[in-house]
């Protein structure tokens, strides 16, 4: 502050000061901020106004201080005199009266866009919404076409940005919207049209960009359907349509901006939703001033698809004009074949009178898609036009010799797919006129392929030209296609009909595909006697294979494959079939193999001979590096009846002794896959199965890879693969392998190790046989006794070399021990030892996981004890406070809980010493704790029903008692606490008696009211949190509402908690909760367990009838729901939801309605006052409109 401000006193200074021109608004400011504060020692009557006069007058100013309106720290200030006023009208009317405050906001938005100013932003919004919020602001039409101009340019600005959330910007655009109708609100709704046209030339432009990026940066809320409306109402309403086509003229010659294609698409899509029912004629229109007023390119394509999806009937002469303008007297070239295609299917009419232009003009240089999409354009078209057979003959036919485009298999099978539209009568007329036609064979062919979809009287009035003497006698190769067609279509009469022919070019090596299919299907359909003279087709087709390409040979080969294998399989010769697999299982085609095996049907694996054959060729490929992905893929695919005892040791053995395999990932998890299934089933021969050195091998090879799955194959092997002599045996080498070991090894971390800890663990599941149990015995002891001494000599000397070491020997240590170990004690005292080497101030992730797997170990061994347990839960409070959340710490804690459980008294005592802790207000372990006490009741057992209850009200009393220290937990924990609560309710009814329900509702009621309170990083968390609350209430009302039956105050006054975290204004709201339809949806499913009891009959004591619980349970309700209906219409006024929030609750309320009588809903009314009521006679009119149920 300069020195003149610092030394005056008295308020004629201060007033001075403030009006001088010299000034320097940082000055002004804090002398400001200081009069308000009560910080300056002058006395200044009526300063407030005397503030706000000034600053109004100031922002006023577009000469001297025309800074002023661009500086955050003045609408700050200005917000807080704002606020000063209070609730006084009067005051605040003639201050908004002397401020200009649209065109201040115009000229900051302005300012905020040109230097992407979001703080300076957000201050003009935030006075503005005060200013809206209670007071009538002046405003003219145009300014409001200026300020939505302002406002859209400004979001377009910082769109890209992404520093403002969908929420923010929805909130914006609904302050500016309401700004916005302000004038033509008073104008009846009705948009003048001066500012109708200067809304286009000036508003329109940013508003689409503004659209377009919205949807772009998935940021389209409430502000789309706001700027759509907009756009809506100002052109498109019955006054305004009038004008529509000017205005957009005007729009597009804007001098705004150049318009993209996205807007006009945008714009175009606004307008077809609202007019294309009842004005089609205006979209045409308006389609025609767009394209004849811009340059774009594919501008007509593009908004005509809009006109096609409408599925509206357009005008003839709309489409005739679009191309008599686009698209006649273009050059090939230069045409826009998509929009042509686009017209032709919009006008059947049109299609039809261009249909020999298109075709004669397609050159074979554009695009297949292209020609394909006018072809089958063309083709609906004439179908619609029921002139199907006018085409073919007369169009397509010579369209066929013509252009190779139309003889592309793609277009050939639609038109087979469409012969089904012609007569009986047309399809042998139109086959005749093509017999001998050798340039359209293809066309043909696909005609008679398409009689498969015809029905049996089309066919048959075929038949008499396709069993013809041309087809039989006619010897060009390309009609092997349609007699294959012809062959599938009518069976053995064909078969026999071509037979000679077949049979006599067995032995001419045609070179076309389709003889051989044909030879396929005719061997396929008549007895195996007639078939035997045909033996040279087998070397004909096996030649045929030989000479194809690449590319003509895979689809040759799926197809021979997944039609005929059982051809394959019965006819071919050894010679052949093996012939045919060795092409098969050539390296470019295995993907194609991969590809069939996988989607193979069952037809194909039940061909024994083919099958054994393939697998052979496909296990001697592994010896091929380059393919060895494919064919350990193929072998996976392989049914295990295929692989006999022989294939199965020979790929084990190639698999496990490759160390190539092991150092790619992709191929080491195929192996692990192959040997997985390989060793399901034992072979007793190979290699790894025959002695522990070979399996100790294979781990060290593939641990490279992965131990863990390593390991895993070594215990399948050992359970399922193994004899007991050769288990007896390899004990005895593990026996030998630990006497032997030298300790030096054990910084290596040998995966031998790991192997014989995972043996010796599965050799305690064996059935005890008294020679092995011995040495089983002998071997735990030793090894142990092996890990006591590493660990003991590790610990002796830690540094951060040896903690890996440490940690690994524990995690194999807790693989085999347990309490009935004889040197378990041992053990102990070493890790005692150990944990007291280590420095209490490491906390590293090593050490961290050292602690764990102490504390694992110990909850094997320790004995059940009230000592013991008291020792390993303080252990576990102090692990889980320091290496946070820890599901192995939980479920060996849990563990050692079962255990406890067999002596009910010690876990009573543990749960009433655990209880007493929370109690204790400057504990640090709260959640712990809790986590603690849950774990103690999942182990409660039935045979203690009266003393477990009792605890559990002790616990929740205590957590209602200690609120205060538990409100501070993190929300994870509040999620684990509540969901474990609501599994109790359904799996542990038993331990909840009528009080124990009643503390229940209470404590859901204290978390939801405190929800604000709770610590969370993650949003998601809170949803979460409140979803489990509205959880546990509702496993109450389904599987104790009996208990309820006298509660409903209690019931009624937890729904009523749970429904103000949903709401925007209450002091209980929950900023991410109140915008979650996701918690709303919870709410309602809530609310319909309540107002939907099931329907269980229950006997009357009274008398034998049976009385309806569910009705029992509703005249119950009724009493106490006007209550929460009023309460929800209150909070509605008062507190407000948010609009999808309200739409989601709407549902659940509705239910409310379905079970109260007359007389209750008249209690609602009388329970509200003048406000409640009229929203109250709005909520039942929605309801009876959209919520009740009514019989068709």
């Amino acid at each position: 502050m300069s020195s003149e401000v610092g030394g005056m006193r008295s308020s004629a200074d201060v007033t001075k000061l403030l009006r001088s021109k010299a000034t320097p608004l940082d000055d002004i400011l804090t002398t400001a901020v200081g009069l308000i504060d009560n910080k300056e020692k002058v006395y200044l009557p009526n300063k407030t106004n005397f503030l706000i006069e000034l600053f109004c007058d100031r922002l006023n100013d577009n000469n001297f201080f025309k800074g002023w309106k661009y500086e955050v720290r003045v609408w700050r200030l200005l917000l807080r005199l704002w606020q000063s006023l209070g609730d006084s009208p009067k005051a605040r009317s003639k201050i908004i009266k002397k401020i200009k405050l649209i065109q201040l906001a115009i000229d900051v938005l302005n300012k905020s866009t040109e230097q992407k100013n979001l703080d300076l932003a957000k201050q003009i919004f935030d006075f503005l919404e005060a200013a809206v919020l209670r007071n009538y602001i002046t405003i003219d039409e145009y300014q409001s076409v200026l300020l939505l101009e302002s406002y859209s340019s400004f979001l377009l600005s910082c769109m890209d940005t992404n520093s403002l959330s969908t929420a923010e910007i929805d909130h914006w655009t609904s302050l500016v919207d309401k700004v916005f109708q302000t004038p033509i609100v008073l104008n009846g709704r009705v948009f003048s049209k001066k500012n109708t046209a200067k809304f286009c030339q000036l508003t329109l432009p940013s508003l689409l960009s503004a659209i377009v990026l919205l949807k772009r940066y998935e940021k389209a809320g409430e502000t789309l359907r706001i700027f759509e409306s907009i756009i809506s109402n100002a052109l498109l309403s019955e006054t305004s349509v009038q004008s529509l086509v000017p205005n957009t003229v005007l729009f597009l010659k804007s001098d705004k901006k150049s318009i993209s294609l996205e807007d006009l698409r945008c714009f175009f899509a606004i307008v077809i939703r609202k007019l294309s029912s009842e004005r089609i004629k205006t979209c045409e229109e308006l389609f025609i001033a767009i394209v004849s007023n811009t340059d774009i390119p594919d501008i007509s394509l593009n908004l005509l698809q809009f006109l096609l999806n409408t599925n509206k009937s357009l005008s003839s002469d709309f489409y005739r004009s679009i191309y008599d303008s686009e698209i006649k007297g273009c050059a090939s070239d230069k045409l826009n074949w998509n929009l042509l295609q686009c017209l032709i299917s919009l006008d059947v009419d049109l299609a039809l009178d261009v249909a020999r232009d298109t075709l004669e003009n397609i050159p074979e240089t554009i695009r297949k898609d292209t020609a394909m999409s006018l072809g089958k354009a063309l083709t609906d078209a004439f179908i619609r036009a029921r002139d199907f057979s006018l085409f073919i003959k007369t169009y397509l036919i010579s369209a066929v010799e013509r252009n190779q485009l139309f003889r592309n298999s793609e277009f050939i099978d639609y038109i087979s797919s469409k012969v089904n539209n012609l007569s009986s009568k047309e399809i042998p007329e139109i086959l005749e006129s093509m017999q001998g036609n050798e340039r359209a064979v293809s066309l043909y062919a696909g005609l008679i392929k398409g009689l498969v979809y015809c029905s049996d009287e089309k066919i048959e009035n075929a038949k008499s030209k396709l069993l013809s003497v041309h087809l039989l006698k006619n010897e060009y190769v390309e009609l092997w296609e349609v007699r294959f067609y012809i062959m599938c279509i009518f069976g053995n009469e064909a078969c026999e009909f071509f037979r000679h022919s077949i049979v006599q070019n067995a032995q001419s090596n045609l070179k076309n595909k389709y003889y051989y299919y044909c030879a396929f299907r005719m061997i396929e359909a008549t007895p195996l006697e007639k078939n035997v003279k045909l033996n040279a087709f087998e070397t004909g087709y096996i030649n045929f294979l030989e000479s194809c390409t690449s590319d003509q040979l895979l689809p040759l080969l799926e197809n021979t494959l997944k039609r005929w294998p059982v051809i394959l399989n019965m006819f071919f010769s050894d010679l052949g079939l093996n012939k045919f697999i060795d092409i098969l299982v050539r390296d470019t085609n295995l993907t194609m193999m991969l590809k069939i095996l996988s989607k193979s049907s069952d037809v194909l694996f039940e061909q024994a001979r083919l099958m054994t054959k393939l697998v052979d060729s496909i296990s001697k490929k592994l010896d091929e590096k380059d393919q060895l992905g494919l064919t350990l893929a193929l072998l996976q695919l392989i049914p295990e009846k295929y692989l006999d005892k022989h294939i199965r040791i020979k790929v084990t053995n190639d698999l496990t002794s490759n160390s190539y395999i092991f150092k790619n990932d992709d191929l080491a998890n195929l192996a692990f896959k192959c040997l997985f299934k390989l060793l399901a089933r034992p072979t007793g021969k190979a290699k790894i199965e025959m002695n522990i050195n070979n399996m100790f091998n294979f781990v060290q090879m593939a641990a490279e890879y992965s131990k863990v799955m390593a390991t895993d194959l070594i215990i399948l092997i050992w359970e399922k693969n193994l004899n007991d002599h050769l288990k007896f045996d390899i004990v005895k080498s593990l026996l030998q392998y630990i006497d032997t070991f030298d300790m030096v090894l054990i910084s290596t971390q040998p995966s031998e190790f790991n192997v014989t800890s995972k043996i010796i663990n599965q050799l305690s599941k064996l059935d005890k046989d008294d020679v092995l149990t011995v040495e089983i015995k002998k071997l735990r002891t030793n090894f142990l006794n092996l890990v006591s001494n590493a660990l003991s000599e590790c610990s002796s000397n830690i540094d951060a070399s040896v903690l890996n070491t440490i940690d690994w020997l524990l995690d194999v240590c807790n693989n085999v021990i347990s309490s009935e170990e004889d040197n378990s004690h041992q053990i102990v005292k070493v890790l005692k030892t150990l944990g007291s080497s280590l420095k209490s101030d490491a906390e590293s992730d090593i050490v961290n996981s050292i602690k764990c797997r102490m504390f694992l170990v110990f909850t094997q061994v320790y004995p059940t004890s009230n000592k013991s347990s008291r020792f390993l839960v303080a252990l576990y409070l102090l692990l889980a406070k320091s290496v946070g959340v820890e599901s192995s710490l939980d479920n060996a804690l849990n563990n050692y809980l079962q255990k406890l459980s067999v002596q009910p008294e010690m876990l009573q005592q543990l749960f009433v010493d655990t209880i007493e802790s929370i109690n204790d207000p400057d504990n640090a372990f709260i959640e712990q704790l809790i986590k603690v006490c849950v774990l103690i009741i999942q182990n409660l057992k039935t045979d203690e029903k009266k003393d477990a209850e009792k605890l559990v009200t002790k616990w929740l009393s205590t957590l209602l008692s200690n609120f205060d220290s538990l409100i501070k937990m993190d929300a994870d924990y509040w999620i684990f606490m509540l969901d474990s609560l609501r599994t109790y309710l359904t799996s542990k009814p038993w331990i909840f008696g009528q009080y124990e329900i009643e503390n229940i509702l209470a404590f859901v009621s204290r978390v939801s009211s405190n929800m604000s309170r709770i610590e969370t990083n993650d949003s998601s968390s809170l949803i979460s949190l409140y979803t489990k609350l509205t959880q546990v209430v509702s496993n109450i009302i389904l599987y104790h509402r009996f208990r309820l039956t006298s509660r409903h105050h209690i019931t009624v006054a937890t729904f009523i908690n749970l429904l103000l975290p949903l709401s925007l204004n209450s002091p209980y709201s929950v900023k991410h909760i109140s915008f979650s339809t996701d918690a709303a949806h919870t709410y309602t499913r809530l609310l319909s367990n309540l107002c939907e009891p099931s329907n269980v009959n229950i006997k009357d004591v009274a008398n034998s009838s049976l009385t309806s619980s569910a009705s029992i349970v509703r005249k119950s309700l009724r009493k106490h729901l006007p209550l929460l209906l009023a309460s929800y219409i209150s909070t509605s006024i008062k507190y407000n939801f948010e609009a999808n929030v309200t739409s989601e609750l709407l549902r659940g309320f509705y239910l409310i309605f379905d079970v109260l009588s007359r007389s209750e809903l008249h209690l609602v009314n009388v329970l509200l006052d003048t406000p409640g009521r009229s929203y109250y006679r709005t909520l039942l009119s929605s309801y009876k409109d959209h919520g009740k149920w009514k019989d068709d």
